[in-house]
């Protein structure tokens, strides 16, 4: 028995054109919003790595509140670094250098490539010798100071994509918080 032509199997092309433009569609009203949420998420996680990292330079501080009461978070171009500052004089804290290193973080590595960086209002305090940048320092006590007096409130702003988060440094406690 012999089929007839209408009662053939399959797609007709209108059929197949019509799905290939649902399933563009689809996905150009998808993307925006995938990567959306891939710039959010990568900038959550470098703000809770900087929040770390800042709570890990404060807890160093006040391990070392008797040997000289002083880690530097120094923030440039290229990522961070946490280091105590070791004093000739750590009573009179006189002869400051940048001790070895104990934390790095650098862009493209630990942090994703792309990401701007920046500190309000900038810190009066540069990072020790042989490090530039601007730094944050924190005393014996684990609070933030600025050429040996109290530091104003610190916001680290990270900029990804036209997206921001931010991590808050409070002058008088020290606590450090993450916000959109």
């Amino acid at each position: 028995m012999m089929k007839r032509r209408g009662d053939a199997a399959g797609f007709a092309l209108i059929e197949a054109v019509v799905a290939v433009v649902l399933v563009a569609v689809m996905l150009a009203l998808a993307v925006p919003s995938y990567l959306g949420f891939v710039a959010d998420r990568t900038l959550q996680t470098a703000a809770h790595l900087i929040q770390a990292d800042l709570r890990f330079a404060q807890q160093t501080a006040i391990a070392r509140a008797g040997s000289g009461p002083r880690v530097e978070f120094c923030l440039h171009a290229g990522g961070y670094q946490v280091y105590p500052v070791n004093y000739d004089d750590a009573v009179a804290r006189t002869g400051a250098t940048a001790g070895a290193v104990i934390k790095r973080a650098a862009v493209g590595h630990e942090l994703q490539g792309g990401i701007v960086i920046t500190i309000t209002p900038t810190p009066p305090d540069a990072c020790a010798a042989p490090f530039s940048g601007q730094a944050i320092l924190f005393s014996g006590a684990g609070t933030p100071v600025a050429a040996g007096a109290q530091a104003p409130v610190q916001t680290i702003t990270l900029t990804y994509r036209g997206r921001q988060y931010r991590v808050v440094v409070a002058p008088s406690t020290g606590r450090i918080t993450v916000t959109r």
